[in-house]
């Protein structure tokens, strides 16, 4: 394990903060190879359930009223998390691929590759209400407060409203690094790269590096957990890690050809969390303008 930021031990203290009264959800992972579905696990990655979807999926989301989006080839699919199929929305262009899916409130969000290259905002039954071009192949999206949409691609983040507007990019100098994935969790962004090397980094909303931790494997997907953790994938393997990079858990699946693409967890925030995530969110603040005149260290 790498760490390098003098911001770590505030934003522990601050996501303990903030989860401290939330409960823990369920983790869903898309797998490819030779099966094709999802498996539904505790957070211990105990399989509690499974289900085929004949697909080979490139990115999952869980939200709060038990649905399963995942993005699969020119498909966007909908599920209940007892694995039934709710809904289906083939674009007609097969040359269409859609990588990563996100949800915020009501809407989903999915960035698509191919003939075409950007992201599409749909309803919950996955039909279009806007899209806009990205010219480039992303492979991870977060969707954070403020109308912010965060996509990953080759060496950068970019950042972009509801509008398509694009607001901020943090290009990484060392072009042999490719962000995999990325998500929005206590106030913060987690993206994974692979490459030249292998890790995940935590940065503010405005890009901001706070932290970063080097693992010895290329994750494909990661999500934050509602418990000071991540959840990672990497080939036939799922990973727990604490947000300060440390391994907590590990599971291998026996079959070798089983190949895990990416990761969700449904959140089960409890009424009294909210609070004291602001409380967490001002610690966070509090530090960052404490630390603002120092540099940190350029790593992904």
């Amino acid at each position: 394990m790498k760490m390098i930021s003098s911001f770590a031990t505030s934003i522990i203290l601050a996501s303990t903060i903030a989860t401290a009264a939330q409960a823990t959800g369920p983790v869903y992972a898309t797998y490819a190879g030779s099966q094709l579905g999802i498996t539904d696990r505790d957070t211990a990655l105990v399989q509690q359930n499974a289900f085929s979807t004949g697909l080979v999926a490139s990115g999952i989301t869980v939200t709060t009223s038990n649905r399963i989006y995942t993005s699969a080839q020119n498909n966007l699919l909908e599920y209940s998390v007892g694995g039934a199929l709710v809904n289906q929305m083939t674009f007609p262009d097969a040359a269409i691929d859609y990588t990563a899916i996100d949800t915020a409130g009501d809407q989903v969000f999915a960035t698509y590759k191919g003939s075409q290259q950007g992201v599409t905002l749909r309803t919950s039954a996955l039909v279009q209400t806007s899209s806009f071009g990205t010219g480039v192949d992303a492979t991870g999206i977060a969707v954070a407060p403020g109308n912010a949409i965060y996509i990953t691609a080759a060496n950068s983040i970019y950042h972009y409203d509801f509008s398509g507007a694009l607001q901020n990019t943090m290009t990484f100098p060392d072009d042999g690094i490719l962000y995999t994935d990325i998500d929005f969790g206590y106030g913060m962004l987690f993206a994974s790269y692979a490459g030249s090397q292998l890790g995940f980094t935590v940065r503010d909303l405005a890009l901001n590096q706070l932290a970063f931790y080097g693992v010895d494997f290329a994750i494909s997907g990661l999500a934050v957990g509602n418990n000071n953790n991540l959840f990672l994938t990497s080939a036939n393997n799922l990973y727990e890690y604490s947000t300060a990079g440390v391994l907590l858990n590990s599971f291998t699946f026996p079959d070798d050809g089983i190949d895990y693409t990416a990761i969700d967890v449904r959140a089960v925030p409890e009424p009294s969390s909210w609070a004291m995530l602001i409380a967490g969110f001002g610690l966070v603040g509090g530090a960052i303008r404490r630390r603002g005149a120092q540099a940190t260290a350029v790593r992904a």
